[in-house]
């Protein structure tokens, strides 16, 4: 679940007390005004930046919060950040040429981005667009539990808080240019739903994912090409240029009680 940076504005103290260990504590409403995702590897949703709310926080004195500090919004502040300030919907039907009637679009995670749900009557799978158009969650409908590991919320270490089914560019499945890119949706045939991006780092290099489910078996494919159109060069004798690729995908399960 995305966290959010905000800047105190102006603070309001309610009242003050003292624990059961005898510290001084204040009870602050904070008047915050949103400056960015708590973390450079999250995308902050359009129209969220510079926006104010106001949250409540405890302090033990001396150590109260001041107007200019930066304080991280928790999880639920968050989600109420997103749905007070950006316009988003859940459930809606997804508009795909090719696809079944099985995929809707919608904020699933109160990220304030869109994610598309593709569906049968044993699975669900929560696809973002904005993060590399990776599978962020795979819900077991007759166990109601998300077999993926992650699915869009935060854990210590970096790029790996994502979690689901992600790709990269590197043996070692460190973060590059496929992971955490913004894809556009795109109509694949015999599929349910289908996206593209252009490789920044490797011209004329397209990748193409595409999804779709069974309809009577436990059974959702995920199919990754990638298109290559290098430019022409500009001298007739000269060779068309050659790219090479290392494609990692990795799989986050949820393992566990």
């Amino acid at each position: 679940m995305l966290k959010l940076l905000a800047k105190v504005k102006k603070t309001r103290r309610l009242d003050s007390f003292r624990g059961e260990d005898s510290l001084l504590r204040s009870r602050v409403h904070c008047y915050v005004a949103i400056k960015s995702a708590a973390r450079s590897t999250m995308k902050l949703p359009k129209g969220l930046k510079g926006k104010s709310v106001r949250v409540l926080r405890t302090y033990i004195h001396p150590w109260e919060i001041k107007p200019g500090d930066l304080i991280v919004l928790d999880t639920n502040e968050s989600r109420a950040a997103v749905k007070k300030h950006v316009r988003t919907s859940v459930g809606k039907r997804a508009e795909v040429v090719f696809g079944s009637k099985n995929v809707t679009v919608g904020d699933f995670n109160s990220d304030g981005l869109k994610e598309y749900a593709i569906e049968n009557a044993f699975l669900r799978s929560i696809i973002s667009p904005d993060y590399g158009a990776r599978i962020l969650e795979l819900w077991n409908l007759g166990t109601d539990k998300n077999e993926l590991y992650g699915g869009n919320s935060y854990e210590p270490g970096g790029y790996i808080e994502i979690g689901g089914v992600e790709e990269s560019l590197s043996r070692i499945g460190s973060p590059g240019d496929l992971w955490n890119a913004s894809y556009r949706k795109r109509d694949v045939a015999g599929s349910d739903l289908g996206f593209e991006h252009n490789l920044k780092k490797k011209e004329g290099l397209k990748e193409v994912k595409s999804f779709f489910v069974l309809p009577d078996a436990p059974v959702l494919c995920q199919f990754s090409t990638f298109e290559y159109k290098p430019k022409k060069p500009k001298k007739k004798k000269r060779k068309i240029p050659e790219t090479e690729l290392e494609y990692v995908p990795r799989i986050f399960f949820a393992i566990g009680g």
